[in-house]
């Protein structure tokens, strides 16, 4: 199993942000109530600065305040960088295989969309009536694609292109575009596209080998 690693740089600036607004509400509740005086003295005696008890004046207590909260962001800061960093010492990495398994994944990825690449280009010289050029991009694909459901798609499409068909027509009478395969193709055709294989299978062939 891989755990992610944490940012010790944010993860830092969130504990000092959150044991900062902790003592913000402590320096608070205790200007506003007097409650919390024995917590506050021990902070201080820790931290250099103005003592918020033995201030006098409304402006020395929030200078004081404003000093205290610092040095809980400070302190919150360290403790978290020390937390993060020997949390991601004793994290343990991903394993070869998964980071195989992640590459493998993203090289499909690559692959898929340059296949659908070349499959619209195949698509757009085949409406523009270039159908040789579309044919040879058709017949390139059968032989490089390993995929057998995609070969047999290049190999179906050539096939309309062998009978002569338009493009639209072709959709229309023998694709079935609800079904796409793997998110990305028209590999599905309806059953009366049979006949148009008996029929050109063996032309299909001879510019295949061609």
């Amino acid at each position: 199993m891989e755990y992610k690693k944490i940012n010790v740089l944010a993860f830092s600036i969130a504990v000092g942000i959150a044991y900062g607004l902790a003592v913000l509400y402590l320096v608070v509740h205790y200007s506003i109530t007097g409650f919390g005086e024995e917590f506050l003295r021990l902070y201080e005696v820790l931290h250099p600065g103005i003592s918020i008890m033995g201030a006098k004046t409304v402006g020395k207590r929030f200078l004081a305040g404003g000093i205290d909260v610092v040095w809980a962001f400070v302190d919150g800061a360290i403790f978290g960088a020390i937390v993060s960093w020997f949390y991601n010492l004793f994290t343990p990495r991903a394993s070869s295989s998964e980071t195989r398994s992640e590459e493998t994944k993203n090289n499909n990825e690559e692959e898929k969309a340059a296949i659908r690449a070349m499959f619209e280009y195949m698509l757009e010289l085949w409406d523009e009536r270039a159908i040789d050029e579309a044919k040879a991009v058709g017949y390139d694909m059968v032989y490089l694609v390993e995929d057998a459901k995609i070969k047999e798609m290049f190999s179906m499409f050539v096939i309309g292109m062998l009978a002569g068909v338009s493009l639209d027509k072709f959709f229309e009478k023998y694709v079935r575009a609800d079904k796409i395969y793997k998110d990305a193709f028209f590999a599905e055709f309806d059953d009366s596209i049979d006949e148009l294989v008996i029929k050109y299978k063996e032309k299909f062939k001879e510019e295949f080998q061609a």
